[in-house]
């Protein structure tokens, strides 16, 4: 988050100031945009966050959404402005379900309605440096959304929403650490963990390891030879853990070993991508925090057209894995067993 230009409002979510001819099933106004800013604020992202976890399990939705401005500044810059708070609202709705930008109704408004003054510091702009969202469990058609439009509001023109390459998508995936090993391969010594994987949409699981040595990150060690050893290793892990389920971890659902959520569907190719790291925390079995990078994950940017990005899918908190401290620093791509 960048430095503000103008002081946050405690509340920067509130009722909606607009009347709609029939309620919504979610409608809220959110506002407080720093001055000349779209970037969405921390109570933005939580509301939108919340309702969207429950409109995507609804079979059809309408998602309006009306871009506002204050007085401050050229006009025609404040309507491009509210443009622009449109898009990043949408945006981030988009990354939650695929299918919101194909069912948006959008509307600026830009300065005029605003009844703030223009002066940068006065609070009271804050509830017109705005947009306000609507969600219908319905389609936009049966929800009437064009009724008793304002005559100022100008609508902005529906666009074909490109699908995101790579096939089948998923959010909910769980993570389980079971162990790892250490030992010296030729003249480098370094050592893996040992991941299964779940998608817990499909309920398929997978297996890897994840080489890793001290000085270097991904270790350039003969990869049949590791694979080997881990082979052993990890069916005998498995073995030891056959009689029970395997202690899972969601990357999607709050949980006290969930430190960063996964922030996009992304399919079993970009998963099994990723680069993990496991800092080092000691000898034995231990606490550590364990980061999936993804080199390159499909997403919708800002403007709601598909891109390409490296990201941190999500970072865990785990005490499932048994490599010694002179490793150092540990980190590798996962490579698939069995």
């Amino acid at each position: 988050m960048t430095t503000r230009k103008t002081p946050p409002v405690q509340t920067q979510v509130i009722n909606p100031l607009t009347q709609r001819i029939k309620p919504a099933r979610f409608g809220k106004r959110l506002i407080d945009f720093d001055t000349g800013s779209a970037e969405l604020e921390d109570q933005h992202r939580k509301w939108l966050m919340e309702t969207m976890r429950i409109v995507k399990t609804n079979a059809q939705i309408c998602v309006v959404v009306t871009g506002f401005a204050s007085k401050l500044g050229n006009q025609e810059k404040n309507r491009a402005l509210s443009c622009k708070r449109i898009m990043s609202v949408i945006s981030f709705m988009q990354r939650e379900d695929s299918r919101v930008l194909a069912n948006a109704e959008m509307f600026w408004s830009g300065e005029d309605e605003s009844e703030g003054s223009e002066f940068k510091d006065d609070p009271t702009t804050a509830v017109w440096r705005a947009v306000e969202v609507f969600v219908y469990m319905e389609s936009c058609g049966r929800a009437g959304i064009r009724e008793a439009i304002p005559p100022k509001w100008q609508r902005i023109p529906p666009r074909e929403v490109q699908p995101l390459p790579g096939g089948n998508r998923y959010r909910d995936w769980s993570i389980c650490s079971p162990g790892g090993g250490v030992g010296t391969f030729g003249i480098v010594a370094g050592g893996f963990n040992i991941f299964l994987i779940r998608n817990d949409t499909t309920k398929e699981e997978r297996g890897y390891i994840n080489p890793c040595g001290g000085g270097s990150v991904g270790l350039g060690i003969k990869i049949k030879g590791i694979a080997g050893l881990a082979k052993l290793i990890f069916d005998t892990i498995l073995g030891s853990i056959s009689v029970s389920i395997p202690s899972y971890t969601s990357v999607n659902r709050p949980s006290p070993d969930l430190v960063k959520p996964l922030g996009y569907d992304v399919t079993w190719k970009e998963m099994e991508s990723c680069f993990v790291t496991v800092p080092a925390a000691g000898a034995g079995i231990v606490w550590s925090y364990i980061t999936f990078h993804c080199p390159e994950v499909d997403h919708y940017g800002p403007s709601g057209n598909p891109m390409k990005s490296a990201k941190d899918l999500f970072t865990i908190r785990d005490k499932g894995f048994n490599l010694q401290a002179s490793v150092g620093a540990t980190g590798g791509h996962l490579i698939p067993i069995g």
